[in-house]
């Protein structure tokens, strides 16, 4: 059986958000969990990379950190203005969707897409939209 995407939620994130996917059966890691709190984002990024961890922020400087090309084993973004609801929704849909392994092809997802296309019957989901640019990335076999 496929490994599960396992969250590392940075210190952005609502303790709701960390709640909420805890209760529909997520593995979530939090910054305060992880002794992280006060860390870079460079140290996030390294600390959910090393463990196979989806690193889920509303900080738009991750994005810019994948960007630059840095490493990393997934980064999921939503816009801080995204209501709670719909952020644990998109996080879930990607969790019933993707394996840890699919993440990795799939180096970042934008949430609001990925909930749309649940809406509109669209799935499986074979290509993600990137924040910031609107360019296209695509999973190989996805």
């Amino acid at each position: 059986m496929p490994e599960k995407i396992k969250y590392y939620c940075d210190e952005n994130v609502s303790s709701a958000i960390v709640h909420g996917l805890r209760i529909r059966g997520v593995e979530v890691l939090t910054v305060q969990e992880a002794r992280m709190l006060g860390a870079s984002d460079e140290a996030h990024l390294e600390f959910a990379t090393q463990r196979s961890l989806v690193l889920f922020t509303q900080d738009a400087d991750f994005l810019r950190l994948h960007a630059l090309g840095i490493m990393h084993s997934g980064i999921a973004y939503a816009h801080q203005r995204m209501l709670i609801g719909d952020i644990i929704r998109g996080l879930v849909l990607v969790y019933e969707l993707l394996d840890a392994k699919e993440v990795k092809r799939i180096l970042k997802c934008s949430l609001p897409l990925v909930y749309k296309m649940a809406e509109r019957g669209q799935i499986p989901c074979v290509r993600w939209q990137c924040p910031g640019n609107g360019t296209w990335c695509r999973g190989n076999g996805v």
